[in-house]
């Protein structure tokens, strides 16, 4: 009966952990496709192509700030900005900031060249900001020229901090003692219940 019994508990506590799992990588989908089409639509945008095609125009830039801080007010973005095709930004939701991103250049993120290697596909990452040292969820895309042969002007690209997904982790009572690790595609930790399991490997990286 011992033995029945530890048995029953431990597929309960399996089968509740498989539940949890589910819906908490549930969560993180939806983020995800709630904000893909949103980057996608937002590369569209005629002032961003027009602000990067005259980027020496004033009036132009300051208007596409204007725009990424709207885009980031709108859609519930901690930052969105403007990169030319070398990955300087021009423009920026931050622009009235002290750390604002306009000057700095990102080509050297995997969503900056991620998004120019497949111009036509948004980019998602996980990362760390280098300015910000938030943690966040990266959504990028490219913006084309038109015409019959389009070529990349730059990326346009928004980050969503992750400590929202993480809050929204709640244990149920079962689960008391319960811990939740999230990894990326390399096997490095972005979200955890516990503070001291961020930024580590899970296995040996292949550098």
């Amino acid at each position: 009966a011992w033995q029945a019994g530890a048995v029953l508990g431990d597929r309960q506590v399996e089968r509740q952990g498989r539940d949890e799992s589910f819906r908490y990588s549930q969560l993180i989908s939806n983020e995800v496709k709630r904000y893909t089409p949103i980057v996608t639509l937002s590369a569209q945008h005629p002032v961003l192509h027009q602000a990067l095609q005259n980027p020496q125009n004033t009036e132009l830039v300051a208007a596409a700030n204007d725009i990424m801080l709207a885009m980031a007010n709108i859609v519930a973005s901690s930052d969105v900005y403007l990169m030319d095709s070398r990955g300087h930004t021009i423009a920026a939701s931050n622009y009235q900031q002290p750390a604002s991103f306009i000057g700095q250049n990102f080509s050297y993120r995997p969503y900056f060249r991620r998004a120019l290697e497949r111009p036509d596909s948004p980019a998602f990452y996980f990362a760390l900001g280098t300015t910000s040292e938030v943690r966040g969820l990266y959504f990028a895309h490219a913006i084309l020229t038109t015409g019959a042969n389009p070529q990349p002007l730059g990326v346009i690209a928004m980050k969503v901090q992750v400590t929202e997904l993480e809050q929204q982790w709640l244990r149920p009572d079962a689960l008391d003692d319960a811990e939740m690790l999230v990894t990326d595609a390399q096997g490095v930790s972005f979200l955890a219940s516990r503070p001291d399991w961020l930024y580590r490997a899970i296995a040996p990286l292949d550098i």
